[in-house]
C-alpha cells in the first residue's frame, strides 16, 4: 500500500472533521474525555479551518498513490499559546491523528509525524506538543519511534457519584 502525504486543503476539510470524530468515538470507548457530538464537532471545524486558512498549525492528509482526493489518514496540530512562562516559545498542540483502519500498520501515522515535525519546524515551531490515552500501546509505540517523549502524566478524579 503506497500512500503520499501533503498539506490539507479546504477540499478536505469535510473528511478531517469526519476523521476526527471517528476518534473520538474510539477515544470514547477507550475511557477518553473527549466526547463526540455537535459541540466537539464545532469546535474542530473551527480549528481545523483555522488551520487551513491562516496555517495556524498544520493539517496534513495521507491520500493513496495515483489518488489524491481519497483521503486515508490525517493529522491536525494546531497553534497554541501556553498561559505560563515556557522554555518553548511558539507550540503546536496536536488535536487528533486518525489513519483509517485499512491503512493502520503501514506507517501512515509514522510518516505524517516525520512529516508534520519537519513542517512545523520550518514554520518556526520550537515543539509540538501531543497525547494519547494510557493504555494505548500501539499508539505510544509510534510516538516514542518519532521522537515524542513523555514529560508529565495527567491525572483525573471523577467526582461524581
Amino acid at each position: 500500500m503506497t500512500f503520499s502525504v501533503r498539506e490539507a486543503t479546504m477540499r478536505d476539510a469535510d473528511k478531517v472533521i469526519e476523521m476526527l470524530s471517528l476518534l473520538h468515538w474510539e477515544m470514547e470507548s477507550r475511557g477518553g474525555l473527549v466526547r463526540p457530538g455537535e459541540r466537539t464537532e464545532r469546535w474542530m471545524r473551527t480549528l481545523v479551518g483555522e488551520a487551513i486558512a491562516r496555517k495556524a498549525g498544520l493539517v496534513l492528509v495521507a491520500v493513496p498513490h495515483n489518488k489524491d482526493s481519497q483521503v486515508v489518514a490525517c493529522l491536525v496540530a494546531v497553534d497554541t499559546e501556553l498561559p505560563y512562562d515556557s522554555p518553548y516559545k511558539k507550540i503546536a498542540a496536536g488535536v487528533g491523528t486518525y489513519v483509517e483502519n485499512d491503512w493502520r500498520k503501514h506507517g501512515v501515522a509514522t510518516t505524517l509525524y516525520g512529516v508534520a515535525a519537519q513542517m512545523l519546524s520550518d514554520r518556526g515551531y520550537d515543539a509540538y506538543l501531543g497525547a494519547h490515552l494510557t493504555g494505548n500501546e500501539t499508539a505510544a509505540r509510534v510516538i516514542k519511534s518519532v521522537g515524542f517523549e513523555p514529560f508529565e502524566v495527567s491525572v483525573l478524579m471523577d467526582l461524581g457519584d
